[in-house]
């Protein structure tokens, strides 16, 4: 990740070049040639897929006075190679806002199906995530809300809402994908209630009413590993990019370190099957508050009822206001299109096509559903998503000697759950899972640079070196300084 880090913070000062290049700096970077009349670059971080050719060959095929010309930055400094020309004024039409992970040599490139969408807390490497909150509020990119509004197909009334208004910048839709997991928090609702939000303070007062050696997360969590999967991938909230200001002198921040400090430096060396006995063993008799967890389905509300043995909730990860802290977290190609794009309606009509109507409905005869869906942002989707799984659980009953019950699958790999039987999917599953859609409110987005400056920042206080006051103003002074270099 520091790679990345340093990476960001020579493209951050070309960026604030005005869009000239910077004089010398533009001698030293050989910039793609300006594209013909009426051809439209579309920047690829990955290598182009058969799904995303034909979509291209497709446009290509139907437009006869604009052309699509890809140009490839899947190599390892391709989203370098992509900021500098951002920086120097080369911008491309239609850009991909994520890089999944660096092509395996050999393997040919499948597409949406085989986009790896990680846990918070496991990412592959060379992985990549485009600077989008500055983009947008630089200007770089194009609100997309107008165009979907306006499309025939779509309107609001065709989308789920939710899924896209979390990766609002400003009120703005500067980039659009066709599907999301929810990354969140759950736990046993008796003991942290019927909520979709709260903050450190909840989350502390629910703690203290647990039994001695009780862990809020598995009981071998270490700092680090809390803060990838819990911290970083909103400190993004601490800054106010429209007035150029840290704000991380305040007293959540300060509880944040005091949460982080509690959690040990190193875990402790366990075999697999170990570790996962003792996990389950805490969850069941009540030693394990809170357990991460990805949901893109009803059967997902189910599992994590089974997990616990009793009703799951869904508080997400702890934040200021008590709010939503659950996170979309984004599958599937992620297109940006340009503010200075002079072929703008033609570059939606590629676009749109990644959140058309796509999926079949389920089909009884396979005995399977027919697509890997997701949550997708399609409505007419999202609707036969549900309907395949209420048909799906009710094929899953009529194969099992009891019809009420059958084994989910395990977020724990080796754990054989035949032996916990748990009830079938309900409409009740339906109301939940809804629930959670719409009060999931932010984007997974991380950013490298950022983490790496604030946790490079607070290790001295966790080594006893500085005092917390210290470390706070350490933070702030930085991240001051690197919020200045992308003003």
């Amino acid at each position: 990740m520091k790679n990345w880090f340093l990476m960001l913070a020579v493209a951050a000062l070309l960026l604030t070049a005005c869009g000239t290049g910077g004089g010398d700096q533009e001698q030293r970077v050989e910039l793609p040639p300006e594209p013909k009349e009426g051809v439209m670059i579309y920047a690829a971080l990955n290598p182009v897929s058969r799904q995303v050719q034909s979509y291209i060959n497709a446009f290509n095929g139907s437009h006869e006075d604009v052309q699509i010309e890809v140009r490839d930055y899947s190599d390892e400094n391709g989203p370098q190679r992509l900021l500098v020309e951002l920086a120097a004024g080369r911008v491309p039409d239609i850009m991909e806002m994520r890089r999944y992970e660096l092509p395996k040599p050999g393997r040919e490139y499948l597409g949406d199906n085989e986009l790896y969408t990680p846990m918070l807390t496991d990412r592959p490497e060379g992985e990549y995530w485009m600077p989008y909150r500055q983009m947008a509020q630089k200007g770089y990119l194009e609100d997309l809300w107008p165009y979907i509004e306006n499309d025939p197909d779509f309107g609001r009334e065709g989308v789920i809402e939710a899924l896209l208004k979390a990766a609002e910048v400003d009120g703005g839709l500067y980039m659009l994908f066709s599907k999301v997991r929810i990354a969140t928090l759950m736990g046993p609702e008796d003991l942290v209630g019927e909520r979709h939000g709260w903050t450190f303070d909840d989350l502390m007062e629910v703690f203290s009413a647990m039994p001695e050696e009780s862990t809020i997360l598995r009981y071998n969590a270490t700092k680090w590993e809390v803060f990838s999967g819990l911290i970083s991938c909103a400190l993004d909230k601490y800054i106010d990019w429209e007035a150029g200001r840290s704000l991380f002198d305040s007293e959540e921040f300060r509880n944040v370190l005091l949460f982080l400090n509690s959690f040990p430096d190193e875990a402790k060396v366990e075999s697999l099957e170990d570790t996962e006995y003792e996990i389950m063993w805490r969850i069941r008799n009540g030693r394990q508050l809170l357990e991460s967890t990805l949901v893109v389905d009803l059967f997902d509300m189910v599992n994590a009822d089974t997990l616990w043995g009793k009703r799951a909730a869904f508080p997400g990860y702890p934040t200021k206001e008590g709010g939503s802290g659950n996170f979309f977290i984004t599958a599937g190609n992620i297109l940006a299109m340009s503010a200075t794009c002079q072929y703008k309606e033609e570059a939606w009509d590629l676009i749109r096509v990644h959140i058309k109507q796509r999926y079949r409905p389920w089909s009884s005869s396979a005995g399977t559903r027919a697509e890997a869906m997701l949550i997708p942002v399609n409505r007419e989707d999202y609707r036969l998503n549900i309907q395949s799984d209420l048909e799906h659980a009710r094929y899953l009953d009529n194969l099992v000697e009891t019809p009420d019950f059958y084994p989910p699958y395990s977020i724990f790999p080796d754990w054989n759950y035949a032996m916990l039987p748990i009830r079938h999917v309900s409409k009740d599953d339906v109301l939940r899972f809804e629930e959670l859609v719409n009060n999931t409110t932010q984007i997974y987005w991380p950013n490298d640079a950022l983490a790496n400056i604030v946790w490079e920042s607070i290790g001295p206080y966790f080594a006893g070196d500085k005092t917390l006051e210290e470390t706070v103003k350490l933070v702030q002074n930085r991240v001051t300084l690197y919020v200045n270099e992308n003003q």
